[in-house]
């Protein structure tokens, strides 16, 4: 096991409505991600399609229209802490593309110019029908939601100048180890070498082969039994989502119809992969997400709280059993839920 080196690790935490984005960033937030849906999306594809994994409008998960994307851009202008526009559904309708293109554009214009991308074939679209000059101005993330599973996909979204990938729910530790160790090292895949999808122009596409990329995981709240990238249900206060519904298990274990909610007073209660910290560092995991839109605002700030400390305790640590001996002295003296988002790395040890 390495000496801890003191390695920077970001936090990112989601934003249901603007106004709490002054108390995300005075708590400790490093970055901040958020959904916009337009009203002419609206009009043309209505929740069928929605521009994003949070569907509604009327609730705190959302930015509720172009005057509060405004007043978060001076918000943003004035902290200095960055906000990354999520357009992460899994796929859309082609005629669509174009409506999406111009958000971004639009969007880049008053200074966001970071987005949470999922659908393959808009990243192919975007980068043959943006125009140099917007091309070199926007910053995409590669979402959760497309499933990165194997080096393939992490080679193709390098050559479609994704400048960061988010890790699925799904990807334990050692796959993301392997992931990042093959891109690092150099060892494109012939498969990825061949291809013509996601291109970037000359040399652009050099330059955005160069620029270091980033890898983020899910560290806090909303774990779900399902792998977003096959997921079709919608997130909305009219339906349960499925990550909530009673099932039964290949084992034939089933979970009681009387399931409780996670005790939303209680540090990752809702999914943790605090214990997991050390290794996820090890591996080249720079940035960190909280879960959050749609929350309390006091439970995200508490989180984000929670997290800040935790990486102070991270950075103190001689070693992995230490910092996890301490953080758990500190976070969970009765114990923690034991939901673990990383549970196979306990198995493992």
């Amino acid at each position: 096991m390495r000496k801890n080196d003191k390695t920077s690790m970001k936090i990112t935490v989601g934003l249901g409505s603007i106004d709490d984005y002054p108390d995300f960033v005075r708590a400790g937030a490093d970055e901040i991600f958020c959904g916009y849906i337009p009203d002419c999306w609206m009009k043309r594809e209505g929740f069928d399609n929605p521009m994003n994994r949070r569907e509604v409008r009327y609730v705190n998960v959302q930015a509720g229209s172009w005057s509060e994307m405004e007043i978060l851009a001076d918000m943003r202008a004035a902290l200095g802490v960055p906000v990354t526009i999520t357009m992460n559904s899994p796929y859309y309708d082609p005629d669509g593309y174009p409506v999406i293109m111009e958000m971004m554009i639009r969007c880049a214009d008053i200074g966001f110019d970071s987005f949470i991308a999922a659908d393959p074939g808009l990243i192919d679209y975007l980068n043959r029908n943006l125009s140099p000059a917007d091309r070199k101005k926007l910053h995409f993330h590669l979402s959760g939601e497309t499933g990165e599973i194997n080096r393939y996909v992490i080679a193709d979204a390098r050559k479609a100048g994704i400048s960061r990938i988010i890790f699925q729910r799904k990807c334990s530790l050692s796959d993301m180890a392997t992931m990042i160790r093959t891109m690092r090292e150099g060892r494109t895949c012939e498969m990825a070498a061949r291809s013509d999808s996601y291109v970037l122009p000359g040399k652009e596409k050099e330059n955005r082969k160069s620029a270091p990329m980033e890898y983020e995981a899910f560290l806090l709240n909303e774990m779900c039994e399902f792998s977003g990238c096959y997921c079709n249900t919608l997130h909305c206060d009219e339906f349960a989502p499925a990550c909530r519904i009673p099932y039964r298990m290949e084992s034939g274990k089933t979970i009681p119809d009387d399931f409780p909610d996670p005790d939303e007073d209680a540090v990752g209660a809702g999914g943790c992969g605090l214990c997991a910290l050390w290794e996820m560092r090890d591996i080249g995991i720079n940035v960190l997400k909280i879960v959050s839109r749609g929350n309390y605002t006091e439970n995200t700030i508490r989180d984000i709280r929670a997290v800040k400390r935790v990486l102070e305790i991270l950075e103190d640590a001689p070693d992995e059993a230490g910092y996890i001996r301490r953080m758990k002295q500190e976070l969970f003296p009765g114990g923690c839920g034991g939901v673990c988002y990383y549970r196979q790395r306990t198995k493992n040890k």
